[in-house]
């Protein structure tokens, strides 16, 4: 094998990773939804929680309404 060939092809971008091209955003998942609107009612029903506590509890409230 010779040293540095040219076949692997790492040396051709000198390293660089190439950036992803504009893709279409895709819209929330019924799951973001719900959670997004489910943590403001959480914290404003509790407002002691912490934001990780809210979270798991609206993700409760999630898997109960499934």
């Amino acid at each position: 094998m010779p040293a540095g060939g040219g076949e692997c092809g790492c040396a051709q971008d000198g390293g660089k990773r190439k950036k992803k091209s504009a893709s279409k955003k895709r819209g929330l998942s019924d799951y973001n939804k719900f959670m997004k609107t489910e943590i403001q009612k959480v914290k404003k029903e509790n407002p002691n929680l912490t934001h990780q506590q809210a979270f798991k509890k609206a993700a409760g409230n999630w898997k109960g309404n499934k």
